[in-house]
């Protein structure tokens, strides 16, 4: 499920790269949404741990299932 999901984003990400590719506005637009893309990947595809402090979150993939 993990990697069937990694697998449409890169499908989607390269879609995105392919058709933006020739505006410099639009590009950086792009780079923006695809930081946050790979920010929301990792925090539901990859971490598996959530630690709250405050204010602050951090998420964390521990590895511990594997």
């Amino acid at each position: 499920m993990r990697q069937a999901a990694r697998d449409d984003l890169a499908s989607r990400r390269g879609i995105l790269q392919d058709r933006l590719e020739s505006e410099n506005r639009v590009n950086a637009i792009m780079r923006e949404c695809e930081e946050h893309l790979d920010e929301l990947d990792f925090a539901f595809n990859q971490a598996d741990t959530m630690i709250i402090d405050g204010d602050r979150i951090e998420l964390i993939e521990s590895g511990a299932d594997e």
